[in-house]
């Protein structure tokens, strides 16, 4: 078989198109990702080419594959063909559809819509046996065994139901359009012609082709080709003001290449004398260029006055292909074959063809409205300057299919919010809208539905992808959502209809309108996740509460830890709502990723810490050593889940903390006072507070300090008769207004290098302080927190530290943290810390030990909801210890170099060396010196003081820390950082090595290898010491 006939015989690894014309004329394909229904895509003219070249008609051809184990298919997808083989009739194959990533098969269970004696054809992520078809031929001039050759009309049969791939075509009565359907029917005569898209050949890996999508990055400038909207389409280079503009992943900066073929149905490799259009993935628009006569004088500016044109020329997008969309890359090298491939990721210069010029940057703003524009437009010039160079960065298929089913999204929810707002929606758009919404929070948690069968029942862990969710915000996905939310159909339910779907969506299942939960469970757990057939079963209030709630769902998981670079919000137009719930929100903007977003921070300090806003706000003041709450006016007291405002009462209110929490704990109510919504509001604001002084916001920290001082929050976070959750918050509270703050900073807990005449002769146990440098401020600070380290050791005293109180026990542990961290316990305290925490950890890790006896699913949730508890704080105390561990390190150093110039100053004052006495020691004796310092570090020797150097009075100096005889504890056992020599450390770290926490894991066998190797590590550090 000669070449020329070869290209056009079908072959395993061809992407080709399927038309067919049973009574009308369309190509086989789908309506996006959200549906896995198969369709006929019709154009108005009988053209090939106006819908061949469309994403969701492409198909590629894969040999069969057993589907015997789950391993075999991702092997077998994973290398789509080992060897290119030519097809031939009743060969055995299966359609791959290229954009969803999913197979054509047969659905024999499942009987057809408009068809009922035949099976429907679906597409399928995984593929089964129903994906096996056999090509037959339509015509007799065809035998089997004869090569399928491109252009035949075939029959694609079902191996294992001989069904044949079928249209169904019904008119409508109507007059509207037809009714189509593709299924699998027996003896069915729809025979599709095969088109080639792109042969096997062409279909290189790293070398760029007709289908591929990639970004345009100009290397100048350092910016992307970009289309979007502004004041109609635009192309420009868009700025990112990133420190690595290669980051940007913005889906508005994606492009299909489109190589173009003698052939119009198909395309091929790049090489570097094609031809090319480039069409917009987003929009389906190609760029293009016109002219634009208004801005010449602009444009020859921007171009640094090397051409002047009477017409400069921009580029622009254009709906059709026309013959001003056609472009050529020219290659950076020196000299490159004109025949050669072009790789994926090559440097290039587009020249349009039409116009004969280069595309080049210039510096003519579009948003000439905004103060720091990001949009620049691109013009063409007939010289080529080396400088415009663009570069070719390829995107990956999860990328390409993640923007398609944001595109496919967009339009269902446009249609669909329409419908809602124009009050016409039916049962079947209800059940595509509840299975789209669906689809969405599946589509932000990335895969999480392989652990959770129900979306409402997602833990707060999971994490949402943010760049998915970036792509439903460029999408304007979320905008739609809104527009359903404010529409009639639910914006005109009655307060108490619309509650449970407001209200927080753990609580949401209590209230479920769907009693045995069968929608959720069928539209978020199905293999196919495919729509309820039920929901039309129930009443349109519960279909609109439904479709309520999977909304605020989407929102829900939409926001989480995404805004980290957030630059504009306005909340002053918000703040007079004055709801809880609101209050939670502004704290939620000011953390992303358990950091502080301080641009945030600054603007709702802005706006909320006014005195127009203070009758908003709480007041907390101390009086007869009572806590009291005094607050003005009534608005601000609102419930968190509707719209209604509390009656008017007095304008000024005035209680105790402690009575208010046994009013709201006894639920004691009238029509003028709620203590319930207050607490609620009072808990919601203390959060705020906490999260508005994170990581030193002085704008905060200065305007609270003076109205929240330390002894009054420790009057609340050491009153039992306060609520677990509150005094939390006030620990919070304290720790990042008051502590966490200047002049505290974190000691540097091991000094190797010191200053000879700073050293203390004084190296006893209790008067050891770290060589760390510490301000006179920082010095002075210390007193006012001595209240607070005497709360801590109470604490870790007492016997509250059962999981009931978890959340305090958290900011509890995070505040002793921050003192150790700061240089607020002396060593002895600060060992008896580590012994009090040791305690701890050893009672949670008993309690938590895993136990070998099976436990039903529910007992097992319930037990990691509560060692979820006890994971964070055991981690904060881990590195409370490795902190000790380095003060303990530290002092040894500390030891073994205040001995060691205490002995040479014990040889200047016998008079043997009066000058430089350290050159008159001969290499012995240093020797000998440096090794009797290392074994009193290590109390190897008990008689260490025993040297010929060390005089009598010096001995009775050094006793009290080297004589393990004395009154006093050796100082091994003073350094002792569990109190038994080791044992209880090595016994709770062996616990936490058992845990199913990876973090735990890590830490536990950290300080276990420390604890095992101290010498060896003293030794290290002993090399470094300077």
């Amino acid at each position: 078989m000669d070449k020329e006939q070869e290209s056009v015989v079908l072959s395993i690894g061809d992407c080709v198109t399927l038309s067919v014309e049973a009574g009308l004329f369309g190509i086989l394909g789908t309506h996006g990702q959200i549906e896995t229904e198969l369709n006929v895509v019709t154009s108005a003219s009988n053209d090939p080419s106006s819908i061949c070249k469309l994403r969701d008609c492409r198909f590629l051809v894969l040999p069969m594959c057993r589907y015997t184990a789950a391993v075999t298919y991702r092997k077998s997808r994973k290398k789509v063909v080992e060897s290119m083989f030519d097809t031939v009739y009743l060969a055995k194959l299966q359609l791959l559809h290229v954009k969803s990533n999913r197979i054509v098969t047969f659905k024999k269970q499942r009987p057809a819509c408009l068809e009922r004696s035949a099976v429907q054809v679906l597409l399928d992520e995984c593929g089964t046996d129903g994906s096996w078809m056999c090509v037959q031929p339509c015509y007799k001039h065809r035998q089997m065994g004869d090569p399928v050759v491109i252009g035949d009309h075939v029959l694609l049969t079902s191996v294992r139901t001989g069904h044949v791939l079928n249209v169904t075509n019904l008119p409508n009565l109507l007059g509207t359009d037809p009714q189509c359907e593709v299924n699998g029917l027996q003896d069915s005569l729809t025979s599709w012609r095969l088109s080639l898209y792109l042969h096997h050949k062409d279909n290189i890996e790293h070398v760029l082709k007709g289908g591929d999508v990639i970004r345009l990055f100009h290397t100048e400038s350092e910016r992307f080709l970009t289309c979007d909207e502004y004041n109609g389409h635009q192309v420009f280079l868009r700025t990112t003001y990133r420190a690595a503009a290669t980051t940007a992943t913005s889906s508005k900066a994606l492009w299909e290449v489109e190589v173009i073929h003698r052939d119009p149905t198909r395309t091929e490799a790049a090489r570097w004398n094609s031809l090319y259009r480039l069409k917009h993935l987003a929009t389906g628009l190609y760029l293009s260029v016109e002219p634009n006569p208004g801005e010449s004088s602009a444009t020859t500016a921007s171009m640094d006055n090397r051409d002047r044109f009477i017409s400069p020329l921009f580029l622009t997008v254009s709906t059709k292909p026309t013959i001003d969309t056609v472009f050529e890359l020219e290659s950076t090298a020196v000299a490159s074959n004109a025949n050669g491939l072009v790789p994926d990721r090559s440097f290039v210069r587009l020249r349009h063809v039409n116009s004969a010029t280069w595309v080049q940057s210039t510096s003519v703003a579009i948003d000439i409205t905004v103060d720091r524009p990001i949009m620049h437009k691109l013009g063409c010039v007939p010289l080529k300057v080396d400088k415009e160079t663009f570069s070719i960065v390829p995107v990956s298929a999860t990328v390409v299919r993640e923007l398609d089913f944001a595109n496919d999204a967009i339009k269902q929810l446009m249609s669909m919010a329409c419908a809602f707002e124009e009050n016409t929606i039916t049962d079947k758009m209800v059940r595509i809208l509840a299975c789209l919404l669906v689809e969405l929070v599946w589509f932000l948690v990335d895969g999480s539905k392989l652990d959770h069968g129900n979306l409402f029942h997602l833990l707060d862990d999971v994490v949402a992808s943010r760049e998915r969710q970036k792509l439903l915000r460029e999408q304007n996905i979320i905008e739609q959502i809104f527009r359903l939310l404010r529409s009639p159909v639910i914006s005109s339910l009655e307060p108490c209809e619309r509650r449970p779907m407001a209200e927080n969506w753990r609580t949401y299942t209590e209230s479920d309108p769907f009693p045995n939960n069968d929608l959720t469970t069928d539209a978020s757990s199905s293999p196919n996740r495919s729509g309820s057939t039920l929901i039309s079963t129930r009443s349109r209030l519960d279909q609109v509460r439904y479709i309520g709630a999977l909304c605020y769902r989407v929102l829900n998981v939409a926001q989480k830890g995404y805004r980290k670079n957030q630059t504009n919000i306005n909340p002053s137009t918000r703040v007079p709502v004055a709801r809880p719930w609101f209050l939670k929100y502004l704290a939620d903007l000011c953390i992303s990723n358990d950091r502080a977003v301080a641009v945030t921070q600054e603007l709702i300090c802005h706006s909320l810490l006014r005195e127009e806003n203070e009758d908003l706000l709480i007041k907390t003041i101390s009086e007869d050593e009572r806590v009291f709450l005094f607050w003005k006016k009534p608005e601000v007291l609102t419930d968190s889940s509707r719209n209604n405002t509390i009656a008017e009462i007095n304008k000024h209110m005035k209680i105790s903390l402690v009575e208010l929490c046994q009013a709201a704990r006894h639920h004691s109510t009238n029509e003028s006072f709620h203590p319930k919504r207050v607490l609620d509001y009072y808990q919601k604001q203390i959060y705020l507070f906490a999260q508005m002084c994170r990581e030193r916001q002085y704008i905060a920290i200065n305007y609270l300090t003076s109205k929240l001082p330390i002894p009054l929050l420790l009057k609340c976070i050491d009153n039992e008769q306060v609520p677990e959750e509150l005094r939390a918050l006030h620990c919070k509270l304290l720790l990042h207004l008051h502590l966490d703050r200047t002049p505290q900073d974190i000691i540097q807990p091991i000094q190797y290098v010191r200053i000879w005449r700073n050293i203390s002769l004084e190296y006893q146990f209790d008067s050891y302080e770290s060589a760390d440098v510490q301000t006179l401020e920082m010095t002075h600070n210390r007193d006012q927190f001595t209240p607070v380290i005497e709360f801590v050791n109470r604490y870790f005293n007492s016997g509250d530290l059962c999981m009931a109180h978890a959340s305090l026990t958290l900011e509890v542990v995070s505040l002793a943290r921050c003192l150790v961290y700061f240089g607020f316990y002396q060593l002895s305290s600060l060992l008896s810390l580590g012994q009090r925490l040791l305690f701890i950890v050893d009672q949670w890790a008993c309690r938590e030990q895993p136990r070998i006896a099976p436990e039903t699913s529910s007992g097992s949730n319930q037990r990691t909801g509560k060692s979820q508890d006890y994971v964070e704080p055991t981690l904060k105390i881990l590195e409370i210890l490795k902190f000790i561990m380095d003060v303990r390190l530290d002092h040894a150093i500390h030891c073994v170099v205040a001995f060691y110039q205490k002995k040479i100053e014990c040889f200047s004052s016998a008079n043997r060396f009066p000058d430089s006495c350290l050159e008159k020691l001969s290499q012995d004796e240093e020797c000998s010196l440096v090794n009797e310092c290392i074994e009193f570090a290590l109390q190897m020797k008990p008689d260490t003081t025993d040297c010929p150097y060390v005089t009598e009075s010096d001995k009775k100096s050094f006793k009290p820390v080297s004589d393990g005889k004395s009154s006093s504890s050796p100082r091994l056992e003073l350094l002792d950082i569990d109190g038994q020599k080791g044992r209880l450390m090595t016994t709770v770290m062996a616990r936490l090595f058992l845990s199913p926490h990876k973090n735990l894991v890590t830490e536990s066998l950290e300080l276990l290898f420390r604890q095992h190797g101290q010498y060896e590590e003293f030794s290290i550090a002993m090399r470094q010491a300077r």
